[in-house]
């Protein structure tokens, strides 16, 4: 009697592993970019493991950090943070940096010509073909409070670093925190839609950071800046 139940039970195991995995569970394609901020290594990870594997030259920036990153909808462009010291040997640089992961090249340094004060930034996301990113440009003095240099916001071409669109901050409606008015010195993105960028007002230096409430789409494009929306 013991041996017939283990017979049957034996069957019932090999019918259930010889039996082939429906094709609706079977695991999806995916794909995952992973960058290494130190060795500057980008890998991409599939289902089957990691299917290549490059480094990009560093930029040629002194005593520099990177931190950061974001990967263009297309996989085709890497923009990062990075921190240096400039020429001078004292003050330092915040800039956004893109590389082409295409031709496995680093990098362009995206720097508006007419606001060179400007030594800090706040990356943002692609466009939704890939050629353009969202920045938000301010300068240190302004965030300590010895100068008042209105933040803008930016937007370049990553292929050759040209400036594509410009917007102060003064320009985004404030919202109300206890009743006063909060002053806007910066700015944080949403989604970059086929309409425009989500922008939302920030006071970075008063330790409120982002402005809870109200958004607005900035079409770089058209130039345009819709109402507040909640």
């Amino acid at each position: 009697m013991r041996t017939r139940r283990t017979l049957v039970i034996l069957a019932f195991l090999i019918a259930v592993m010889i039996v082939p995995i429906p094709k609706g569970h079977a695991q999806e394609s995916w794909e995952a970019i992973l960058f290494n901020s130190n060795t500057f290594t980008v890998s991409t990870l599939t289902p089957q493991g990691i299917t290549s594997q490059f480094t990009l030259p560093k930029p040629n920036v002194p005593q520099a950090s990177f931190y950061s990153p974001v990967l263009s909808p297309d996989h085709s462009k890497l923009a990062f943070l990075g921190n240096y010291t400039r020429a001078d040997g004292v003050t330092y640089q915040n800039s956004i940096f893109v590389a082409d992961l295409v031709s496995q090249t680093c990098c362009i340094e995206l720097i508006d010509p007419l606001n060179s004060v400007m030594d800090g930034a706040i990356i943002g996301p692609f466009s939704p073909d890939s050629s353009q990113i969202a920045t938000t440009l301010f300068s240190t003095q302004a965030m300590m409070g010895t100068a008042d240099i209105p933040a803008v916001l930016t937007t370049f071409d990553v292929n050759t670093g040209i400036v594509t669109g410009n917007k102060s901050v003064n320009d985004l409606y404030p919202d109300y925190v206890t009743g006063m008015s909060v002053p806007v010195e910066s700015a944080v993105f949403g989604a970059w839609k086929e309409d425009g960028l989500r922008v939302a007002a920030s006071c970075l230096n008063c330790y409120i950071g982002v402005i809870e409430g109200l958004y607005q789409v900035w079409d770089p494009a058209a130039g345009t800046l819709s109402e507040p929306v909640e």
